[in-house]
């Protein structure tokens, strides 16, 4: 559901009519590919309102859980780019940016990449 920002606006002197006008609230989620039985998510920027496997902004990466071990991709530059701008990941999204060391690398942007990576790896 879009964000709504209100609006008032004077016409013909005393009359005020009221303006509901909608603003675009950006979000990072899963994107449904593959054949049935057989998923692959795209992690994309949408737009909040948008339908699950709809139209998108951006792919920023990819996530395959039927290979042995689970594949996973983020251009984390992009990630951390629409972050940064006010993108908000789902709670699975957000998971899988963690994983992938996008917010090690936000907090830490002196951090060697041999570190994060190291604190990325499964034991």
């Amino acid at each position: 559901m879009a964000l709504l920002r209100h609006e008032y606006l004077i016409a013909r002197g005393r009359a005020i009519y009221f303006r509901r006008k909608a603003c675009m609230a950006v979000a990072i989620r899963l994107r449904r590919a593959g054949a049935k039985k057989r998923p692959f998510y795209r992690i994309v920027v949408v737009e909040s309102s948008r339908k699950r496997s709809g139209q998108y902004i951006e792919s920023v990466g990819h996530y395959n859980p039927i290979t042995d071990p689970k594949e996973l991709y983020v251009d984390t530059d992009r990630a951390i780019s629409w972050i940064q701008k006010g993108a908000q990941p789902t709670a699975t999204a957000k998971s899988l940016l963690s994983n992938a060391g996008v917010y090690m690398k936000m907090r830490g942007e002196g951090v060697e990449e041999v570190e994060v990576e190291k604190a990325i790896q499964p034991d």
